[in-house]
């Protein structure tokens, strides 16, 4: 079994300038998480390190709904490849990015991991009473709302 904390597996890394240079607080509102949670978030938190590369929105009890991290697009062969040798399955996607997969540790979460031209981006949606199939279908949708934005 894949232990969740596979989904951020890599999360502390240095992280390149490229990549800081983009908010990420700013690739999604609000108002598009709600449109997708059927509740509302409050405003993206960035990561705690100055110049973050992460985001996360959280609903009113404190719950963490979304979070997003962009990497260096060099690290996604990098990242399959570890959660492959953890144990992970990586599912392939198609139609999003220039590769795609999703990873499942259990039946009612999932990540999505994208690769672009620059970037890899990381995009998590924890439901309230999700399934696995539901949040893998908002973490499409939100990524589809991100990715022209890299």
């Amino acid at each position: 079994m894949i232990r969740p904390s596979l989904l951020l597996i890599g999360a502390a890394f240095l992280i390149p300038a490229a990549v800081r240079a983009q908010d990420t607080c700013s690739l999604l509102t609000p108002d598009q998480i709600k449109a997708v949670l059927n509740s509302p978030v409050e405003p993206g938190q960035a990561g705690v390190a100055k110049d973050s590369n992460e985001c996360t929105w959280s609903d009113d009890k404190g719950e963490d709904r979304v979070y997003i991290a962009l990497r260096p697009a060099a690290e996604f062969r990098t990242f399959r490849s570890n959660i492959e040798k953890a144990g992970g399955h990586a599912t392939p996607v198609t139609g999003l990015g220039e590769d795609a997969f999703f990873v499942s540790p259990d039946e009612s979460s999932a990540a999505l991991y994208v690769l672009t031209k620059t970037h890899l981006v990381l995009l998590t949606v924890t439901l309230p009473d999700g399934t696995q199939q539901t949040n893998q279908a908002a973490e499409k949708t939100l990524a589809t709302q991100i990715l022209p934005k890299l």
